[in-house]
């Protein structure tokens, strides 16, 4: 104990008592900086800082839209604005309080996928500046995330449109009373929708070369699916291409 003093050597002995006890050599490291001196205090992050250190740290996620990486500070700054002060740093977010802001998101009737695709993206921000906080990463825990046997007992989120609503469609857009951008597209891509029964990006992307106006059918390859399929076009869908085969 380098003294010669008993009292001194007894009191420097029970130091060490909590690196003989510990169960992991990182607790015994720990202990070991602690004792030395080496430990250094994490610097503190507040979360109005904390976007723009995230934004630049090379171990950032790197969306591969625009649209995606405005997501993430979207959602963040959703978090931020919930704990209702800015000022709070990194190191003082809690499991519990992060628990507090998944049961706020379940409550707002958000979609499942909707819920934990937020939650991934605020545990990727906290993994990210983990730098600045000494515990887990207090959005870790699964129980944050939802099931999709959560969605059962709600109503089903996608109807289809009604006979009557259909109609309604149709007239408005033959209306010129009503303003729409590209009305004319929308027109067509609503009655290709209609009649067909494909997707939106499918027939968005139709090309001329894949219409047989005489024989009166459609070939699409699907986006999603890769299937071919061969569609026959009823006579409105028939008359709304020749119209639109003009322009």
């Amino acid at each position: 104990m380098k003294t010669r003093n008993q009292d001194e050597a007894i009191a420097e002995a029970e130091k060490l008592i909590p690196v003989v006890k510990a169960t992991t050599t990182e607790i015994i490291s720990a202990h070991i900086k602690h004792a030395r001196g080496l430990s250094r205090k994490k610097q503190i992050l507040p979360l109005c800082n904390a976007w723009q250190v995230y934004s630049q740290h090379p171990e950032r996620a790197i969306p591969a839209t625009v649209s995606e990486k405005l997501s993430y500070e979207a959602t963040f700054n959703e978090f931020v604005a919930f704990t209702g002060n800015d000022q709070l740093g990194i190191n003082e977010v809690t499991p519990e309080l992060a628990d507090k802001f998944a049961q706020n998101m379940r409550e707002s009737g958000i979609a499942v996928d909707t819920h934990n695709r937020k939650l991934r993206r605020i545990r990727k921000i906290f993994e990210t500046l983990k730098e600045y906080y000494d515990d887990e990463n207090p959005f870790q825990a699964k129980s944050l995330r939802r099931k999709e046997r959560e969605e059962q007992e709600f109503n089903v989120r996608r109807l289809s449109f009604t006979y009557d609503q259909e109609q309604d469609l149709l007239k408005a857009l033959d209306n010129s009373k009503f303003k729409v951008m590209h009305k004319p597209e929308i027109r067509v891509i609503y009655h290709l929708g209609m009649f067909t029964g494909q997707r939106m990006k499918d027939c968005i992307l139709l090309q001329w070369d894949r219409v047989d106006l005489n024989r009166r059918r459609i070939w699409v390859k699907q986006f999603k699916t890769g299937k071919e399929v061969t569609i026959p076009m009823a006579s409105k869908l028939h008359a709304v291409l020749l119209e639109a085969l003009k322009w």
